[in-house]
Parts: structure tokens; sequence; C-alpha cells
């Protein structure tokens, strides 16, 4: 619906009798900022290399050196900034002769809006594109795989190995699969699942699963383990935006994982068109989403 905003684009605000205009409704509370950590970037693009450090230390036999190892870079991950604009253009005569200073205010938040819903799109796409082919990362598999490969050899997994429906169960096998995931040379890490991150399908399940006193969706009399030992702190965060309803993912405290990269915050430039008098307002943002670590995102396609 691209054009200029005139006089007949809002025939009515040309004259007295409208009681209200309706149609401004309240964007939805961000969900990105929860989930990607933000840094601030100073160039069109910014990397993240994977330092591969040493392995598992070995046994030195009497009277014989010590063994040595290696240390080296691993794969890396470059996330270039890009500009998202939106702008409006209104005639002078629209200007003055509407009636209706509430509608005009509106229109600048209008563009805020529209950035905010390319914000939020672009950041879920990271998860809704976690299993698809041809969204890859430094190793060249996809955000969320069972075949993983390491630097020093073999593979890891940060994805169910039978995709499943968010259940209790299928909950705590992947939080015990995070606990057992390895660093690239096979060293354990510290490694915490944070949050629970799935679209609005899934947020009355996910309250009875981390909630419920008792274990979910049963008569025993056993506590709900998830609660009683604080396992997703960070709770469940529903998320309009992610495009498969069946699809959950648990995000982790790995450090350089999830990544907002903000060039420029969000800015408004307006001009007045020398010759035709219309008025240029727009709105505009450099930023962009993506992932160093995988390990902070672990994800179970449900069928």
């Amino acid at each position: 619906m691209g054009g200029i905003i005139n006089t007949g684009s809002f025939p009515k605000a040309l004259q007295l009798g409208v009681r209200s205009w309706w149609g401004n409704y309240k964007r939805p509370a961000t969900v990105a900022s929860e989930i990607f950590t933000k840094i601030k970037s100073d160039k069109q693009y910014e990397e993240y290399w994977q330092e591969v450090r040493t392995g598992v230390g070995k046994i030195k036999p009497q009277g014989q050196g010590v063994s040595y190892d290696s240390m080296q870079q691993g794969f890396g991950t470059r996330i270039s900034n890009v500009i998202y604009a939106l702008g409006i253009q209104i005639t002078h005569e629209e200007i003055i002769n509407n009636l209706y200073p509430k509608l005009g205010k509106g229109r600048v938040e209008s563009l805020k809006n529209s950035l905010f819903e390319a914000q939020e799109i672009n950041a879920a796409n990271i998860f809704n594109r976690a299993f698809t082919s041809g969204y890859t990362y430094g190793d060249g598999n996809v955000l969320c795989s069972t075949t993983n490969p390491n630097i020093s050899g073999g593979t890891w997994s940060n994805a169910a190995s039978v995709p499943a429906d968010l259940s209790e169960i299928a909950l705590e096998n992947m939080l015990v699969q995070i606990d057992n995931t390895l660093d690239d040379r096979g060293n354990h890490i510290s490694l915490r699942g944070m949050k629970l991150v799935g679209a609005p399908a899934n947020k009355f399940n996910a309250q009875r699963i981390l909630k419920s006193i008792g274990q979910s969706g049963n008569a025993n009399n056993d506590e709900n383990a998830l609660k009683s030992m604080n396992e997703l702190p960070g709770g469940f965060i529903s998320w309009r935006y992610l495009t498969a309803p069946n699809a959950w993912f648990i995000t982790t405290d790995a450090p350089d994982g999830l990544i907002h990269q903000e060039r420029e915050a969000m800015g408004m430039r307006e001009d007045n068109d020398v010759d035709t008098f219309n008025f240029k307002v727009l709105a505009y943002e450099n930023y962009a989403f993506g992932v160093g670590d995988k390990r902070s995102c672990f994800g179970s396609n449900g069928p």
C-alpha cells in the first residue's frame, strides 16, 4: 500500500464529526531483547571465532617427557549489519486541512512500530530457520543439528535425536543433553539451560510442565523436579513470531551465543520537498541478529 498520503487518503479527516479513529493497536512487548545479548557494533560487520583449546590431560610415564598439545582457531561466523528503514510522504494540503492532530501524530508512532515488527521478525527467523537447510553457520551446518562437526574430529549435537513435541520427558532429556555437552576437544564444560522458547501454541503446556507443584500430567504424588531443581530459571518465553507451532528451544548461558548486533539505534529523519511541499518522515536503524557459539541454543523440531 505505497503512495503519498493526500487529502483523498483520509477524506473524513477534512471535516468535523469523527468521534474516534481506531486501528492504533498496542504493539507486543519485545521478546528478542529477552533472548539475545545486545552488543554495540562499530563496523559494517563483526566476526566471532572459536578458540579450540587443549584436550584432556595425559599420563606422564616415569622417565619420559611430557606430552604437548596444541591450540588453534576453529569455526567462525560473520554477522553483517543491515539498515532497515521505512518512511511516509504527506502532501502539504493534507497537513493543513487535516482537522485531527492526533491522527497526524500517530503516523510517526506507526513507523516506529513497523521497524519494531521487522526487528522481531528478523530475530525470530534465527529460530524459524534453525532446522532449514541453506541457513548455515561457520561449521557448515544449520543452527540445531545432531551432527555438528568438531575441528578436532567427531561431532556433537544440539538437537533432539528424535524430534519430539514439548513434554516433561522431552524437556528433561534435552536438559541432560545440555549437561553432557563437551567442548571441541572432548572436555566437559559448564553449560546450563536458561530459558524455554516456543510459539504461543505451547504456552499452556509449558506452564503446566514448569509450574505444577507435582509431576505434570499424572496422578502420582511425585514432585515436579524441573521446578524443585530450579531448571530453566528464565522460564518459558512465548514468542508469537515463531512460525512452527510445535518447535521449541532451550537457550543456554554459553557466552557469545545469540547476538543482537546494533550499529545504529532507531532514529528519525524528516524533510520537506522544495518543489511539491510534500513532508517526508522516515524511521531507520542498523543492526543484525546472529549466532556465534551454537552451544547457546538447543532445539527440537516437534512433528
